[in-house]
């Protein structure tokens, strides 16, 4: 922690003990809601077309919402529970107890609770995430009594939750997600019911207070994150959208300076996050498209800075998603979702509508992504407050479809991530820096790792983050060297582990060959062992180069048409200006090993090679070392953990992952060759 930090901490301490003890900053009493028009959020049916688009869908969420299966609900990849009406918000939704909802929040440890475990699951069930589905469903089947029991999930958290008090005042990027979703919640319903005024005052109570809350405990500093973002958007919200709250004006003003430095500053000139997760890209970026929201609707225009962001993001999620391609896992991901319409979206529509918004052409489609009802509003405001002033004013066109980046090979410079495209294949290389300094709290150890897709599908994966809080074994493995597709040295990570977010010593990366074009190679290393180096060079081949190395690498020809071919070089050698014996440096070396992590698969070892297959896909890996090779496969295994993937938060399955060692070296530099063919067959084929 840096030192100018620590007044800060102490300030938050004394602050939290003080809410402990005393009243609220804000009373209810001090204000008193307007008799019309509550919140200044609204949604026209035209707005709203993208949503009604999709009213088959709606109509099937309104069904589920109006029975008694109204709260049987999964949290983040947990089995289906039912927590009642009213809703049981202490409800642990994995083991079924209840978290403390009568303790004071800021006495309350959750990070470290053995009973209860994972404390994002009962986290998740307070950000309501049915909850605007449900809105958007009433209102496009203009069913009030739908519209009513949004009004009433809302009041019950109220109700359930007083100031400072239990496991929901734990964490303010918690109350941030709240404050927009029952905003845009009580907007999407406004034309079928409304709150009472005494309705208006408990829900509108919460709302400042929330807002107060991020921002006397703001994320400053090493936690100067997306959480910091999420704050800032909370403050405009309720400072925009909720006009007669007391100090309106002052949370609005406040957000608007939190954003207006942060969201510069945490999405790259590249397009990519600071903190270098492509999933904390995606949720900074719906977060300051509510903030973009409520602007347009006050007439505030939105900054050149956040403009010429969003046009690098699109350009970087265009680029490593085309079309139904998975975003993939880079650092964390827990799978946060600001504005949930209730249908998942993908990476290839967030980039359409960061064209949109930044006011680029877009193909038609993107008019029926449903996420763009909620965030995008009139036309020709929004045209306005997105051009620079020194253009005129015009509607945004939404006929043409944005150029695709047609290149096969790009280096974003500033997270470091290669993209290498063959025709059905795409590899992802990190090499770039570990994270967002100084604690690299969502970092993985994950130094030049490597993954590869074949039509759309994970094959060679990063096997993701599957928990946060909960179970500090599986965290580690989860984000550790030996869990990633690169060289671990001596059983020890390339980064070191201080806590589950937080590092010590981190490897620093940096390019050493750009050659992408025309070849399409990049060569990179990082000091996470020194005086040990590991540098690694990634290569896309054409037939002829991989025929060729195939021969210098093995005695064995095999089939490799209608595959696309890359080429994976690693070398373990001594750092230039390190100062230790041979000696020492090839014991630094033991237990050299190269990772390989597959999608679950059937994968079977040949005499120099593995070939993997599942359903219509297939890749074979062909490696050569400088010393002889223990090759081993691993799947599912406990002790220590390996060969596991997690899809999605919370969920982890066996799959298969290769383990090339070199225990003893003889010599320096170790070196790998790795010689990878995919294909797809077609089922006609």
């Amino acid at each position: 922690m840096p030192l100018r930090e620590i007044p800060h901490r102490v300030r938050c301490a004394v602050d939290a003990q003080w809410r402990a003890r005393f009243r609220p900053p804000i009373q209810r009493t001090s204000f008193r809601p307007p008799s019309q028009q509550q919140l200044e959020l609204r949604f026209t049916n035209e707005e709203l077309a993208p949503l009604a688009a999709h009213l088959g869908f709606y109509e099937r969420v309104r069904s589920i919402a109006l029975s008694s299966r109204a709260h049987v609900l999964s949290m983040l990849g947990a089995p289906e529970r039912d927590f009642g009406t009213p809703v049981n918000w202490f409800c642990d939704p994995v083991t079924g107890d209840n978290w403390p909802s009568d303790v004071s929040a800021f006495r309350l440890n959750y990070r470290h609770q053995s009973r209860l475990g994972e404390v994002k699951y009962v986290w998740e069930l307070g950000r309501m995430p049915w909850l605007v589905p449900w809105a958007i469903a009433a209102r496009l089947t203009r069913d009030g009594d739908l519209a009513r029991r949004v009004v009433e999930d809302i009041l019950s958290f109220v109700r359930s939750n007083p100031p400072y008090r239990g496991v929901h005042w734990t964490s303010g990027i918690e109350l941030a997600v709240r404050v927009v979703a029952w905003t845009w919640a009580l907007a999407l319903i406004e034309p079928l019911t409304s709150p009472t005024e005494h309705e208006w005052q408990e829900i509108g109570f919460h709302i400042a207070l929330y807002a107060d809350y991020c921002w006397r405990f703001r994320s400053l500093y090493s936690s100067a994150n997306n959480h910091l973002i999420a704050e800032g958007v909370a403050l405009q919200v309720a400072g925009l959208a909720w006009p007669w709250l007391p100090k309106a004006a002052q949370f609005a003003e406040r957000g608007r300076a939190i954003l207006d430095r942060e969201i510069p500053r945490q999405i790259l000139p590249d397009g990519s996050s600071i903190e270098m997760c492509l999933s904390y890209l995606c949720e900074v970026l719906v977060w300051s498209f509510a903030a973009g929201r409520v602007r347009a609707q006050h007439g505030l225009r939105i900054p050149d800075s956040w403009l010429e962001r969003w046009q690098a993001s699109a350009n970087l999620l265009l680029t490593v998603c085309r079309d139904e391609e998975p975003l993939p896992h880079l650092g964390d991901d827990d799978e946060g979702d600001v504005l949930p319409t209730g249908q998942p979206i993908r990476p290839h529509e967030l980039g359409q509508i960061l064209a949109l918004l930044s006011g680029k052409e877009v193909e038609p489609s993107v008019r029926q992504i449903p996420l763009l009802g909620l965030v995008w509003g009139p036309q020709e405001r929004v045209a306005r407050l997105c051009s620079p002033p020194s253009e005129s004013v015009a509607p945004l066109p939404g006929t043409a479809r944005v150029p695709p980046n047609t290149s096969d090979a790009q280096l974003f410079s500033h997270c470091g991530l290669v993209v290498l495209r063959g025709p059905k294949t795409r590899v992802l290389a990190d090499f770039g820096p570990h994270g967002m300094p100084p604690i690299y709290a969502h970092a993985h150890a994950d130094a030049l790792s490597v993954t590869l897709d074949i039509a759309g599908y994970p094959v060679l994966v990063d096997p993701g983050t599957y928990c946060y809080h909960g179970e500090r074994v599986w965290r580690d493995w989860f984000r550790s060297t030996a869990a990633h597709n690169t060289v671990e040295i001596g059983q020890q990570n390339q980064s070191q582990m201080l806590g589950p977010f937080l590092w010590g010593r981190v490897a620093r990366t940096r390019i050493i060959e750009n050659d992408l074009a025309p070849h399409q190679k990049i060569c990179a290393e990082h000091d996470g062992y020194a005086p040990l180096v590991h540098r690694r060079c990634i290569r896309r081949l054409s037939n002829k180069e991989a025929q060729s190395l195939l021969r210098e690498n093995v005695a064995s020809d095999i089939d490799i048409e209608e595959a696309d071919a890359f080429w994976v070089h690693d070398t373990v050698a001594p750092l230039a200006n390190a100062r230790t014996s041979e000696a020492e440096l090839l014991n630094l070396a033991r237990d050299t090993i190269l990772w390989w992590h597959f999608a679950p698969g059937h994968l079977h070892l040949t005499s120099n090679g593995v070939h993997w297959r599942r359903g219509s896909r297939e890749l074979t890996l062909i490696w050569s070392a400088s010393e002889p090779v223990i090759a081993e496969i691993h799947e599912g295994e406990l002790s220590p953990p390996q060969g596991w993937v997690s899809p999605c938060f919370s969920v982890k399955y066996p799959a298969p992952a290769l383990e090339l060692r070199i225990a003893v070296p003889q010599r320096l530099p170790i070196e790998f060759s790795s010689l990878i063919f995919a294909r797809y067959r077609a089922a006609s084929q």
